[in-house]
């Protein structure tokens, strides 16, 4: 996450991680790419190159698939993790009643 710029280390006994961007402009899918590369990659750069011919299956599904990339890439792109920081919240209130006598 660091080479990505998505965040900075402080060394020592203070030190940490602090992030380079608001939560609320850091969303899910920026992470996933910082961690595993490029995750969300358009079909038709799969690598299969102009020399190859494509098979039944990718002519008659390959629009197909990359319409569910899309929307999954656009998904995972509208959820920040200001959000999930409020949800996780909501739970732990679910989870832990405060209780006043």
């Amino acid at each position: 996450m660091k080479k990505a710029g998505l965040v900075d280390s402080t060394r020592g006994a203070q030190g940490g991680y602090l992030l380079m961007r608001s939560p609320s402009e850091l969303s899910v899918a920026d992470l996933l790419e910082a961690l595993d590369g490029l995750v969300f990659h358009d079909a038709s750069h799969n690598g299969t190159g102009q020399n190859r011919r494509e098979t039944r299956e990718q002519l008659l599904l390959g629009a197909v698939w990359e319409k569910v990339h899309q929307a999954e890439r656009g998904v995972l792109a509208a959820i920040t993790i200001d959000q999930l920081v409020d949800r996780q919240r909501e739970l732990d209130q679910q989870q832990n009643p405060m209780y006043h006598i």
